[in-house]
């Protein structure tokens, strides 16, 4: 009696763990989704922390990973061209505003002039 209850104990442990292990996943799988990144087992396995043989085992989520797979169906080439249009819009926006960082100090740079100047004007009078 004490044995079947113990393996009781043992069989709802493992259920529970399992349960938490495909929240999970399914968590993952969501938030890849909401980022637009492209999901494959490779990438929810990476992200999720599982082993791509749990991602194949369970049923519904390798049905799952394989119907957004091809709904994106993207491939790889494309998603580094995506990656590389975001690098390219980033830098876009870096050079942008060093462009208005360096005008703002050109003009910070002739005011200073100015000023010099017109001390240097003062000086030489006083002398």
């Amino acid at each position: 009696m004490n044995n079947k209850r113990n393996t009781e104990a043992i069989v709802n442990i493992a259920k529970k763990k399992s349960d938490e292990v495909r929240k999970k996943v399914e968590k993952t799988i969501q938030r890849l989704i909401l980022e637009g990144v492209i999901v494959n087992f490779n990438v929810v396995k990476n992200e999720a922390g599982v082993s791509k043989s749990w991602l194949y085992s369970n049923e519904d989520i390798r049905q799952r990973i394989e119907e957004i797979r091809d709904k994106q169906n993207v491939s790889p080439k494309r998603s580094i061209g995506a990656s590389r249009e975001r690098s390219e819009a980033s830098k876009d926006n870096i050079i942008t505003a060093l462009k208005e960082r360096i005008k703002e100090l050109d003009g910070e740079n002739k005011k200073l002039r100015k000023e010099s100047e017109i001390l240097y004007g003062r000086v030489y009078k006083e002398n």
